[in-house]
């Protein structure tokens, strides 16, 4: 039995697993562009991701074709005022990670194609 920390010794247990994951995921919403996308219709299927659930897979235009980029499918049209509140409240950046709310005028998350995840 392995668990992460397994894998951040060897990579290469970890591999096969998230290949068999993201061909899943991509799978189950390929119809989206390989992602739940933010729905145009209340009558959709997927309405976005879910934000405490960060998936740098998002980022990646190879994995997520769906043409909205990962700040749309977390915060929807939210992004611009999140932007606002994150200037105001902590102007230095100070609290951040791979997909955290950028300070206005910065690219956010998903504005260009990212590296893809190691294990492939």
């Amino acid at each position: 039995m392995y668990d992460y920390r397994d894998a951040e010794k060897d990579p290469t247990i970890a591999g096969r697993h998230l290949n068999w994951i993201r061909a899943f995921y991509e799978d189950v919403y390929r119809t989206t562009g390989g992602v739940p996308t933010v729905a145009a219709s209340t009558s959709a299927h997927t309405d976005g991701c879910y934000v405490n659930y960060p998936d740098t897979d998002l980022d990646d235009t190879v994995r997520n074709t769906s043409g909205q980029p990962a700040h749309r499918l977390y915060y929807k049209e939210n992004y611009t005022r999140l932007q606002r509140a994150k200037q105001r409240w902590d102007p230095h950046n100070v609290f951040r990670h791979a997909q955290s709310i950028r300070l206005p005028g910065k690219n956010p998350s998903g504005s260009g194609a990212a590296a893809s995840k190691t294990g492939e």
